[in-house]
């Protein structure tokens, strides 16, 4: 886990005007990679990378590889490199070594053999041409700027925006987007000017010309057919045999790994898998207690930890402690995404570093290629799910935004589409949880939050190996009648069937609870009233104050809503330390 950033001007360039934006690109993404740093110069362009060191860390070659007039860096770790490496009769000390092997024998179709997560910047020193990787699920992110003198690019948005000198304008259509939905969809971000290297998408920079077109794609599920017995059976022996090769290329690290544990299906089952790999060192489980009212969630981790006999190391989260929290993360988001579980995880992360941990495996996108959501069940138990669909993704719904909003705001919205209110069947829904929500909302969340500490977030459920089985199981198959039916019975084969078939809960309103303690309301009125809030700007002020006044008097439960504009205030005050 890295940080790779670049720039190509189309026409001559001082070196000391690179070198400026590349130090400041490299002083801003510096937590992603603590270890190592290292920059390349050439005639009008530059390449870096900020290393954090989990495969190979005593690797004493260059972090850039070079081969001829072709260098690459990149971010994240390729987990089938050994294998790879074999194909190719090399012997790799560090995945990235295995880049410029493959690209020479592949050519620019290589990064379709790459297991696990990444982002690749590779440049061409006699064509003169950058070319981008992002992986197929989008859980590295990628980032780019182009005008009429030069293109740029970097891990993180603030390491660009730092870098260039006119400063890009907000992107309103991305901040409404972010307070309905929690996401911005597509290849825009917040800043009207930066945009994003979509999942599965390869970006080409020449000649002042950019090129952009998918490598990897998501499919719709198979329809459903009746299988035999002996064919189900096949199936689930097959799938047992690949998630457990993922998991154990995943829990490979020469530096000591842990894991992220809910007490949930999947990173119970991750974790569960990864325990019995016996050339492992990850063996630290992290989880959260919440105060004073606790979760369901715990007594399913405590389940795991006896189960198992592996001690958890907890992490406590108490009202204040979370909006703290908030307040000291909000330097490592680069858009205002108001994901609660931020909170959760940038403590977890920071726990990991206690521990001197390097890397950690998580269950994220489970839910979304083996349909875990309310959002996603709801097209199979209602005759009005489009209607009901938008209505389980609202941040904000559209009700309250048209109040919230001042004229100014939502005329410059106006007119807009929204996905989930265009979407009307099941099968373009999971196109949009799997392509949109998961890399936006999701990934974002646990890539920013880990890396703030300098830890590597694997994530072996998203690995495009276990995505394209998913799609050859049928909605049918995958649910077998409830939510996740299918991951449910490969499960057996590793977890307690209390942790399996645990009984659904409802889980509380973290900001809904977090904001209505002791000291909640005085803090978001502190933060969301003051006179000079850059808020006031996009909404009316005496809505913001009615919505403060019911959820301190129990009339109605705002904290979501009034968590996300909290998030959005702290983030725009934040952008003046980006420069």
């Amino acid at each position: 886990m890295c940080s790779i950033y670049g720039i190509i001007y189309f026409k001559s360039c001082p070196k000391n005007v690179l070198e400026t934006r590349m130090k400041k690109m490299s002083t801003k993404t510096i937590h992603r990679g603590p270890d190592v740093n290292e920059i390349k110069y050439f005639d009008n362009a530059s390449i870096g990378m900020n290393r954090l060191s989990v495969i190979g860390p005593n690797y004493k070659k260059a972090m850039i590889q070079n081969e001829g007039q072709f260098y690459s860096i990149f971010n994240g770790e390729i987990t089938n490199y050994k294998e790879l490496g074999n194909e190719l009769h090399i012997d790799p000390q560090c995945d990235s070594e295995i880049i410029l092997p493959l690209y020479k024998k592949y050519n620019k179709s290589f990064v379709k053999k790459l297991g696990g997560m990444f982002s690749i910047a590779l440049y061409d020193d006699y064509a003169k041409e950058f070319t981008l990787w992002r992986d197929p699920l989008g859980v590295k992110p990628l980032y780019y700027y182009m005008n009429n003198d030069f293109f740029i690019f970097a891990s993180e948005i603030k390491a660009i925006y730092s870098a260039i000198d006119k400063k890009p304008e907000l992107n309103y259509n991305a901040i409404d987007n972010i307070l309905r939905y929690g996401l911005n969809p597509g290849n825009t971000t917040a800043f009207h000017e930066i945009k994003k290297v979509l999942p599965g998408e390869m970006v080409t920079i020449k000649n002042g010309n950019l090129k952009a077109e998918k490598y990897w794609s998501l499919k719709n599920n198979i329809e459903y057919t009746q299988l035999q017995e002996e064919e189900k059976q096949i199936k689930v022996e097959n799938f047992k045999k690949l998630i457990t090769t993922v998991m154990y290329e995943n829990s490979y690290s020469d530096t000591q790994g842990g894991f992220f544990l809910s007490g949930g299906l999947d990173s119970s089952l991750a974790t569960a898998i990864s325990l019995q790999n016996d050339n492992s060192n990850y063996n630290k489980l992290i989880s959260i207690r919440f105060l004073p009212n606790g979760v369901d969630d715990e007594k399913y981790v405590k389940i795991f930890e006896n189960y198992f006999n592996k001690k958890v190391e907890w992490v406590n989260i108490t009202p204040e402690i979370a909006r703290n929290t908030l307040e000291d993360l909000i330097k490592f988001i680069d858009e205002p995404l108001a994901n609660p579980t931020h909170v959760g995880t940038y403590l977890m992360a920071k726990r990991a570093k206690e521990l001197n941990l390097k890397t950690i495996i998580t269950g994220d996108g489970a839910d979304e290629l083996f349909i875990g959501y309310e959002r996603q069940e709801c097209w199979k138990k209602y005759n009005n799910a489009k209607a009901i669909y938008p209505s389980l993704s609202w941040i904000i719904s559209k009700s309250d935004i048209e109040t919230l909003y001042n004229k100014d705001f939502l005329s410059s919205i106006k007119n807009k589409k929204y996905i989930p209110e265009t979407i009307s069947n099941m099968e373009d829904a999971l196109l949009y949880e799997r392509g949109e929500r998961l890399p936006e909302y999701h990934n974002m969340r646990l890539d920013r939050m880990t890396m703030a500490h300098g830890i590597e977030a694997k994530v072996p459920f998203q690995d495009y190996r276990i995505a394209e089985y998913s799609f050859e199981l049928s909605i049918e198959e995958l649910m077998q009648g409830t939510r996740k039916g299918w991951l449910k019975e490969i499960a057996r084969s590793w977890l307690p069937d209390d942790i399996i078939y645990r009984k659904k809960s409802i889980f509380p309103s973290l900001p809904s609870e977090w904001i209505s303690a002791d000291g909640g309301v005085q803090w978001a009125k502190n933060i969301l009233l003051d006179n000079d809030s850059k808020i006031n700007a996009f909404i009316n002020k005496n809505i913001l104050e009615n919505w403060i006044y019911e959820h301190s008097i129990n009339k109605a439960k705002r904290g979501k809503e009034l968590w996300a504009l909290i998030t959005l205030e702290l983030w725009l005050r934040n952008l003046k330390n980006w420069n």
